[in-house]
Formats: structure tokens, C-alpha cells, sequence
């Protein structure tokens, strides 16, 4: 059986697959990441509930955006489940070609969701990750991933917004019922929430009209599902997104 690890800025998660595919999800909380690293015992306890012993794990492959925490991981990893592990890079077989000036500064989780993503609709597609980092994957036509954008997340808005403004609270991320806000937490639900759908499809729009034609639109994250309520151009969401395409580019490189 297969685990794909996914180390991002927030928390990591851990995919289950077996031979009949996906099976199900385990993750830190979004606040432990940089306290502890991954609490094998609760990690035992879900494969068990999946009908699964660690012995039984013979493969995994680890992607991560946090240097410092990758080899942490990956030795934790390998010495918990005996069994080696590959950290996926722009270097590996990727099925498409990167068309960017320095493939080596691109975000791993960016590539791996285009390569999941070309598994899943026709090329051209934009793929949109509502992540600590709000991003835009672009591929063309030709199935080749040639760039994207990055924005601030809406969750890392919103706790600036917070931390810098005295009378600002943290507020719960969704949509107010109207777009001028009668008090404070409306308003910075409608600035934010209406703020980033507007954000959503003024992008598409951009990248459509210099692509030359309508992509394909996937959307994964947490927010995927809610912007993706609300958005015209978002056709469907992707929730597994990344943990799919950790394994298919572990299974082009085995």
C-alpha cells in the first residue's frame, strides 16, 4: 500500500491508497506543524480504522513547500514504516514539460496539481489552490505548464487584517447574506469573500484572454468548495487534488 505525504506551509497530510485506489486522509492540526511533527500514534490508529497495519505500507512519496521540515518528515517517515521513501522535485518525470524560467523556484505542490490536473480535464486548464498562498497554475494547449500567479490566501488576509488593525476581529471565512456589510464582520466577510471571487474571476478572465481561449478551470484548497458556490468560471473541485498527483508522479518514476 501507498501513502502520499503532503507538507505544506499550514499542516501535513497524509493520503492512503490502496490497491482499489484512494482510500482516505490523515492531517495535523493546522497549529502543529512546527510543534510536532506527525504523532504516529494517532497515524497507527487511522490505518487501523482503514483496515490497514504498518507493515502493510511499502511505498511512499513525500512533497513538501517547508525545507526545513522535509527530511524531518522523510526520516520519521521511513524509520516508523521501515521502507524508503521519494521526495518529488522538478527534476523526476513529470509528463509535462515546464516552460518557466527556473523550474527549481517553482512550489512542488504547484507542478504536482498541474500534472493531477491534466489527468482529470482537456488541456487548457487553470488550476487554483486556495492555500496559505492563494495560486493560479497555468497549462497551455500543448499540455505544457507555462507559469501562474500567486495572491495572499484568504485565511492569511483575513489574520493580517486581525494582527495590524485594533478594532478588526478574526472572523469565520464565508459569505455574508449581503455585499454592503451593516457592521464590521459583514464587511470584512463581503471585503474578503466577495473580494476573492472577484479576484477568481478577474484572473480566469485575464488568463483566458492571453492563453487565447477558456481553459478548463479546477479549483482545490479550502475554500475551493465555497468560492466555487459562488464563481462563474470554476467547473469543478478537486479536494484530493495534490495527494492524486504525489502518486501518479511516484508512479512515472517506479
Amino acid at each position: 500500500m501507498f501513502l502520499a505525504v503532503d507538507i505544506g506551509n499550514t499542516s501535513v497530510k497524509i493520503g492512503l491508497y490502496k490497491s482499489s485506489g484512494f482510500s482516505s486522509i490523515w492531517r495535523t492540526e493546522p497549529d502543529q506543524t512546527n510543534r510536532q511533527f506527525l504523532d504516529f500514534q494517532s497515524i497507527e490508529s487511522w490505518l487501523v480504522n482503514n483496515n490497514v497495519t504498518p507493515q502493510q505500507i511499502k511505498n511512499i512519496a513525500i512533497a513538501s513547500v517547508v525545507p526545513e521540515l522535509t527530511n524531518i518528515v522523510s526520516e520519521s517517515l521511513q524509520d516508523y514504516f521501515d521502507t524508503g521513501s521519494l521526495v518529488l522535485d522538478s527534476n523526476l518525470n513529470l509528463e509535462l514539460k515546464l516552460k518557466v524560467d527556473n523550474p527549481k523556484e517553482l512550489g512542488i505542490d504547484r507542478i504536482i496539481n498541474a500534472v493531477s490536473a491534466t489527468m482529470i480535464v482537456d488541456n487548457p486548464i487553470i488550476i487554483i489552490d486556495f492555500g496559505t498562498a492563494t495560486t493560479f497554475d497555468v497549462v497551455d494547449k500543448n499540455g505544457d505548464y507555462i507559469g501562474g500567479t500567486i495572491a495572499p490566501g484568504v485565511s492569511l488576509s483575513s489574520k493580517v487584517l486581525a494582527s495590524n488593525a485594533a478594532k478588526l476581529p478574526q472572523i469565520p471565512l464565508e459569505f455574508p447574506s449581503k455585499w454592503i456589510g451593516k457592521n464590521t464582520v459583514e464587511s470584512m466577510q463581503s471585503g474578503l469573500m466577495n473580494g476573492y471571487l472577484g479576484l477568481v474571476e478577474g484572473m480566469v478572465e485575464g488568463i483566458n484572454t492571453e492563453l487565447g481561449q477558456k481553459a478548463n478551470v479546477i479549483a482545490t484548497g479550502g475554500l475551493a468548495t465555497a468560492i466555487s458556490e459562488k464563481s462563474n468560471c470554476i467547473e469543478r473541485v478537486e479536494p484530493n487534488l495534490t495527494l492524486d498527483g504525489i502518486k501518479r508522479i511516484w508512479e512515472l518514476n517506479n
